[in-house]
């Protein structure tokens, strides 16, 4: 069985697992670049597709070239391939690169077809990228009919890229080394004590634990250490004051952020962490029991398949996706009036107007940004908050 028959053989749960991968990947690269993006996985087709968007999605422009969205798509499957062992076709779209391409090919191919029809005997296309080629595909099937005038995709051999992908993963390997060996972990900030206040051992213990471990589970990035107290454990603790005594989700908790420094903070609230990878639900478990943890439930689901509509008062979420997405997924979750805590970044006044049609559909309410942490922190923390019901 070759590798592109493997690949189409793929289950979903295979292909979420690619998305997860394929995310943290993206994730990482956003956060070097020190660029804003939500993130979006969706499996259909036999492929995982990875979308990045930021609101309006003029802070992802630099990205969002087709070339170097085709660059970031061979890289990002090289990565996919490295943990599963496996080819990928994983599809990956920034700031609507792909819509924007199609587009483009649709208008290149309504010309050609023009030209056609006009009597021509032939009119000439540019040639499809690999990334594009099943979007140039369609595009020339559906604007020319004849057998003879069909566009025939470029073809890709993974056998013949085999070597090239493995001296690359060698180079990419060695070039993370590299850049990692040095780094150590952020000291301690003030506001850390401010923060935990009394609860700040554990806090400490969370973070030196996520210190330790994070990179190897895939929890945060290889680059994050020397800031993991101050945009990532304080990040979510500025939000503690938000939360009411009560049921509160954390959906796709991945390495417990906001949910576990949350329940740290707020042993007066009953946290459920959501997240449907194994391996980071046996991370959160094995916090939970180390961290002496007594309000927190760890639960393996995604949102949308936990069967918990209408039980929680308030629900949260970080580095997710966008609120257009998220707020399908979430609000359910929520009781008549319960509340919408997410944590967001920089383009969340995008994100809202990108939302208009899921905020009324599910009744979405009383919607505001919250800035947190001014004067407190190197970077505010935003939080988009609203009433579901």
């Amino acid at each position: 069985m070759t590798d592109l028959q493997q690949a189409d053989d793929r289950t979903i749960a295979q292909l979420e697992e690619e998305g997860d991968i394929a995310a943290d990947y993206i994730e990482e690269l956003l956060d070097i670049c020190d660029l804003d993006g939500d993130i979006d996985i969706d499996a259909r087709n036999g492929r995982a597709y990875l979308s990045v968007n930021a609101g309006s999605g003029a802070n992802l422009g630099v990205l969002s070239k087709p070339e170097t969205v085709s660059a970031l798509q061979e890289l990002t499957r090289l990565a996919v391939q490295t943990k599963t062992g496996a080819f990928s076709r994983l599809i990956l779209d920034i700031g609507g690169s792909r819509d924007a391409r199609r587009n483009e090919l649709a208008s290149l191919v309504a010309r050609a077809a023009e030209r056609i029809e006009g009597g021509a005997s032939e009119a000439a296309l540019p040639r499809c990228r690999r990334t594009s080629a099943s979007s140039c595909t369609t595009s020339l099937l559906s604007a020319v009919s004849t057998p003879n005038r069909a566009a025939r995709a470029p073809t890709v051999t993974p056998s013949s890229r085999a070597p090239r992908d493995a001296a690359f993963i060698r180079a990419l390997d060695v070039s993370r080394e590299t850049m990692t060996d040095h780094l150590e972990l952020e000291p301690e900030p003030s506001a850390a004590a401010v923060l935990f206040g009394e609860h700040l051992e554990q806090g400490r213990a969370f973070t030196e634990a996520l210190a330790r471990h994070g990179e190897e589970l895939g929890l945060i990035g290889p680059l994050e250490l020397p800031r993991l107290w101050t945009r990532h454990v304080l990040n979510s603790a500025l939000m503690a004051p938000l939360l009411r005594p009560g049921r509160v989700a954390d959906v796709g908790s991945g390495a417990g952020l906001p949910g576990l420094v949350l329940a740290i903070i707020r042993p007066d609230v009953s946290l459920t962490l959501i997240e449907p990878m194994e391996r980071r639900v046996a991370w959160l478990e094995r916090q939970v029991d180390e961290l002496g943890l007594s309000n927190v439930e760890v639960l393996r689901a995604r949102a949308e398949d936990t069967k918990l509509n209408g039980t929680f008062d308030q629900v949260t979420a970080r580095a997710v996706s966008a609120l257009r997405t998220l707020i399908p997924i979430t609000a359910p979750l929520l009781r008549p009036g319960g509340e919408l805590v997410l944590l967001k970044g920089a383009g969340v006044d995008g994100e809202i107007g990108s939302a208009e049609k899921a905020i009324r559909k599910y009744r979405v309410r009383d919607g505001e940004v919250l800035v947190l942490g001014e004067g407190v922190l190197a970077e505010v923390t935003r939080v988009y908050r609203a009433t579901v019901g």
